[in-house]
């Protein structure tokens, strides 16, 4: 598998792409029945959202810390219009950045990994 994109930037080494969609809907229960007689109203669109742990691995802290730099620059407050998100299984989709973790580890080579979480989105809002 090809390394996926963000914004054009390599997200680095990807063994997993994890993803769930899920339809906001309105349940109303009837009183005094069971189950069987909810009725779900399906009023709120749907929401699809897409867990990538990625790796990257650098000869120096430096090299690492300008590949977080440019993945945390997305998420400035101000996420007004969406970054594509390139991967084999997905193709390319428009996103916002929900979060991303990060963890450092000292080494030969040094180890950074992250963990995005995206949101399909159109650009508006």
């Amino acid at each position: 598998m090809a390394n996926p994109t963000l914004d054009g930037n390599d997200m680095g080494n990807v063994q997993i792409e994890g993803g769930k969609k899920i339809a906001n809907m309105t349940e109303l229960p009837l009183p005094l029945s069971d189950s069987d007689a909810t009725e779900v109203f399906d009023f709120g669109g749907s929401v699809r959202t897409f867990t990538v742990p990625t790796l990257q691995t650098g000869a120096t802290v430096g090299a690492l810390k300008t590949i977080l730099d440019t993945f945390l620059a997305l998420l400035n407050g101000d996420q007004s219009s969406t970054v594509a998100y390139v991967s084999d299984l997905s193709g390319t989709i428009n996103v916002k950045v929900r979060s991303i973790d990060y963890a450092f580890t000292a080494g030969s080579p040094n180890i950074l990994e992250l963990n995005f979480v995206l949101i399909q989105a159109s650009g508006l809002g």
